[in-house]
Parts: structure tokens; C-alpha cells; sequence
């Protein structure tokens, strides 16, 4: 007999095959509401954004976006602040500011910050 065999015969005893030799199949639903808020965002806001002058990739899901605004660039193209002109970077920092407060996403306010400043020297 197999080492990964046991006496009653099933490969791993320990694995659960459910109730009553039942497998139990679970799914991921798609949550409507969610979604539909991120598409009504979007509708909202996406040309004043895309106007600052991110790329559209950004704005793929509201998971990219929130990413952006937390790591101040985008991990999946390379993108940041700093391929903006200094009059992007500024509507950019504005429209944040405007949108969510100087609290709230304050490393990336920082970062278009200090990209200004930066262009300006």
C-alpha cells in the first residue's frame, strides 16, 4: 500500500468529501451594488480625471484606483505623478484635495507635492 494510501483506501482521509460523500461547491458572487457605484464614479468623475492627465489604465477598477492613490503610482504600467507637466500635477493635487480632503491619501497629496516643487526648481 502507498504511503498515500490509507487503510480505507482514499488518498488523504482528512480531506472532507462533504456531507454524505457530497461534494459542496462554492462560488464568488458578484456584488451589483458595488459595481454600479464604481460605474455611476466613474461617470462622474472620469473626465475631470483623466483631464489631470492619468492614463486610463488608472481608472480600470475602482481596486486600481484606490491602489494608485495609496502607493502614488501604478504598480501594473509604471505609471506615476511624475510623468505629468507641473499644471497636471496641480489639477491633480487639487482635484484630490477637492474629492477627498488633505487627510485622506496624504502620501500621494505628498508625492504630486514634491513633484511640483521638484518642476519648479
Amino acid at each position: 500500500m502507498s504511503l498515500l494510501h490509507s487503510e480505507l483506501g482514499r488518498p488523504w482521509p482528512w480531506l472532507s468529501l462533504g456531507t454524505l460523500g457530497h461534494t459542496t461547491h462554492m462560488s464568488f458572487r458578484h456584488d451589483g451594488k458595488q459595481a454600479h457605484e464604481w460605474k455611476q464614479w466613474l461617470e462622474t468623475h472620469r473626465d475631470d480625471i483623466l483631464r489631470c492627465g492619468l492614463p486610463d489604465s488608472v481608472l480600470q477598477s475602482k481596486f486600481h484606483w484606490l491602489r494608485f492613490l495609496e502607493e502614488s503610482y501604478d504598480q501594473w504600467t509604471g505609471w506615476s505623478p511624475s510623468m505629468l507637466s507641473r499644471q497636471q500635477a496641480q489639477a491633480l493635487h487639487e482635484w484630490i484635495l477637492r474629492e477627498y480632503g488633505n487627510e485622506q491619501y496624504r502620501g500621494c497629496l505628498h508625492e504630486i507635492e514634491r513633484y511640483i516643487t521638484k518642476s519648479v526648481a
